[in-house]
């Protein structure tokens, strides 16, 4: 019975040990990282969320996968749930899946507030189309 008890000390110790020995050599964050000003107001998925409405033109010098919101027309049906979607400054081929319309039809001059990622594909040629995930009508 000695012996299990020592055993058990043993074993309790060196757990201990290691507990306390991994939570003392955990590293210091970069200095970078440190001195950052963090703003509890600032939005941490900016991202990922569309603000104020943009125009087709600026569609040009966003990145791949930018968060868009574009207030226009859609002009024609292309087939495949893809639209030309056409503001003052130019047009853009949009993809609209049938259940965002929300049971709504739209005429081309019907203006709409579209909301998606922007997907730029540079082979063969730079284009450009909006994969749209929210439909607003005015």
């Amino acid at each position: 019975m000695k012996k299990f008890a020592l055993i058990a000390t043993i074993i309790t110790a060196t757990a201990l040990a290691a507990c306390t020995t991994s939570t003392t050599q955990v590293a210091a964050a970069p200095k970078s990282v440190q001195s950052a000003v963090i703003n509890p107001q600032a939005a941490i998925n900016s991202q990922a969320v569309a603000g104020a409405p943009i125009t087709v033109a600026s569609l040009a010098n966003l990145r791949d996968e930018s968060m868009v919101r574009l207030t226009g027309k859609i002009t024609k049906a292309l087939g495949d749930e893809k639209y030309e979607f056409v503001d003052a400054t130019g047009a853009v081929i949009v993809e609209i899946d049938n259940e965002d319309w929300q049971g709504r039809t739209v005429t081309a001059n019907d203006i709409i507030t579209i909301v998606g990622e922007l997907d730029v594909e540079y082979l063969p040629t730079k284009r450009m189309k909006v994969d749209v995930d929210f439909v607003e009508f005015k």
